[in-house]
């Protein structure tokens, strides 16, 4: 079976709004697995106040994993963090205060929805700049992206990965329409659950990869839900 990622959600127990203990985070990990995941990142929130400390963070990853390889052996848990972007990003990246993707260049890069794109643009031109490579996360929140492909474009050309929520490509609102247009497209890097518990927010994977394959042929799942995120992990260049 091909080793599906899901490189966006909350699942360290008790570190932020996600999973509240650990039977809740085992839980997620069997959901992932029923529907073809077996490799996680764990993606904690990171804001400038009111976040958990990363030797927390590392504690909750250590406790989670190895309750994973008793459990789920064949799974492997990865780790992140979601950063809401501020103007001392590249600080507490360079000094491992905030995370990258598994200690790589990539950072999952949070914007808020109706953030303009003067400050997107300038954040993302600061990571670059720095050395690193900003993953947008569910960049179909994004207002100042979804009314203007211009500033994608423009984005790409920097060669910036966007990050889409499964559960964006699923329903029939316009929203959904739009999402799946964007992917159909090509602008959509890589997926995420951006699950934050077992019940409220629980991991759906399933819908999307179905929907992917039924609309764009399983070589376009491939590439979103385990080429890309493979080589993110391990720190190589993505295929745009």
């Amino acid at each position: 079976m091909m080793p599906f990622f899901d490189m966006h959600l909350h699942i360290l127990p008790g570190i932020d709004d996600g999973a509240k203990d650990l039977e809740e985070s085992m839980k997620m990990l069997s959901m992932e697995q029923e529907q073809g995941i077996c490799c996680l990142c764990a993606t904690p929130h990171f804001h400038i106040h009111g976040t958990v400390g990363r030797h927390k963070v590392f504690e909750a990853y250590t406790k989670l994993r190895l309750m994973m390889e008793k459990s789920f052996p064949r799974m492997r848990l990865y780790l992140g963090q979601e950063i809401m972007y501020f103007p001392g990003i590249t600080d507490a990246l360079d000094s491992g205060e905030a995370l990258t993707m598994n200690s790589s260049r990539y950072v999952l890069l949070e914007f808020l929805p109706d953030e303009t794109y003067k400050t997107v643009y300038g954040g993302v031109q600061k990571l670059v700049r720095s050395g690193y490579i900003p993953i947008l996360a569910h960049v179909e929140r994004l207002d100042c992206l979804m009314k203007h492909r211009q500033y994608m474009d423009e984005l790409k050309a920097m060669y910036i990965p966007f990050q889409m929520n499964t559960t964006s490509l699923t329903g029939i609102s316009p929203a959904a329409h739009r999402c799946r247009q964007l992917l159909t497209d090509g602008y959509v890097d890589l997926l995420g659950t951006d699950a934050h518990g077992s019940s409220r927010r629980p991991p759906d994977f399933s819908h999307a990869a179905q929907w992917i394959i039924r609309h764009c042929g399983k070589d376009m799942l491939v590439k979103l839900a385990c080429e890309n995120p493979s080589a993110i992990l391990n720190d190589k260049l993505i295929s745009f």
